[in-house]
Formats: structure tokens, C-alpha cells, sequence
């Protein structure tokens, strides 16, 4: 068995920090810079990415689950473990 690094409850926390942290104002200069358009692009793609995966994590682990007989029934962000290497 791996050891689980981090939850998904912790994990989900940080990325909505860091979503409130990138969505602040930028100041008016760097709103004439289009290339501030293309970084909320980029990290719209890395947040859809990262939830994406995270569904497909859970999903195959609870295949997984239902093929061998098994019933979880807490499912829950706080039940759900990362890896060191970043997979559920």
C-alpha cells in the first residue's frame, strides 16, 4: 500500500486558495497586456485538467470497488487520498 500524501478535501482547499489568489485585481496596466488573457485561459485548462482527472481517479477506484463486491459507503472528500505521486 502507498501512503496517502494528502486528501482531496485538503487538496480542493488549496486549489480554491489559489484561484481566489490569481482571480485578485491586476492592475490597470496589465490589463492592456493581452497576454493576461491567455494566463486565465491557461489556468481555466489547468483547473478543468486537474478536476478531470481527479473524477477519472475516483471513478476507476470505485470500479475497482464494485468488481471485487465491495460497497464503499463514505465517500467523502476527507475519505479520498493522494499519492506522493499525485494519483487518487
Amino acid at each position: 500500500l502507498e501512503q496517502v500524501q494528502e486528501t482531496l478535501q485538503s487538496r480542493l482547499k488549496y486549489w480554491a486558495k489559489t484561484a481566489a489568489e490569481s482571480q485578485k485585481k491586476t492592475p490597470f496596466w496589465k490589463r492592456l497586456n493581452n497576454n493576461s488573457a491567455a494566463q486565465q485561459q491557461k489556468l481555466r485548462q489547468s483547473q478543468q485538467h486537474r478536476i478531470r482527472s481527479s473524477a477519472v481517479g475516483i471513478a476507476e477506484g470505485l470500479q475497482f470497488l464494485h468488481q471485487h463486491q465491495i460497497v464503499f459507503r463514505d465517500l467523502k472528500p476527507d475519505n479520498i487520498g493522494f499519492a506522493m505521486d499525485g494519483t487518487i
